[in-house]
């Protein structure tokens, strides 16, 4: 592992586009002299802003994401009442996993996820409570 000596942008002579960006330092290594630009991370790129949905999720999981496939997908995968999300047979394992990992943390995607699980029981818990 190499140390990396960072100083500060004003420090270092740069070309005008590095200069003009306020998040950016110039570092370089025990193994080069050549200056790297390595940008910083701001408030808004260590927080995930990206709005979470249904469609978000259903990229993630590597599913269709439209409109039509999703409610396509609702219709054709009705779970009953017994079987929890992630233990679904519609699932791969990495699908299963993150769907697990997703309620396990209880953040933005689960809420999502919990959604997915409500419209995926939809069905049977119509036939439950019609009885």
């Amino acid at each position: 592992m190499t140390a990396a000596r960072i100083t500060s942008q004003a420090d270092f002579p740069t070309d005008p586009p590095l200069a003009e960006s306020r998040n950016t330092v110039i570092a370089s290594t025990a193994i080069s002299s050549e200056a790297v630009a390595i940008p910083l991370m701001t408030l808004d790129a260590l927080m995930d802003t990206r709005e979470i949905r249904m469609t978000n999720l259903f990229l993630q999981l590597g599913l269709p994401a439209d409109e039509d496939a999703i409610a396509r997908f609702f219709l054709d995968n009705q779970l009953p009442e017994e079987v929890p999300l992630a233990a679904a047979p519609i699932w791969n394992e990495g699908q299963r996993q993150f769907l697990r990992e997703a309620l396990k943390a209880d953040d933005e995607w689960s809420l999502v996820v919990d959604a997915l699980n409500e419209s995926l029981h939809e069905d049977a818990v119509k036939a439950r409570t019609a009885r």
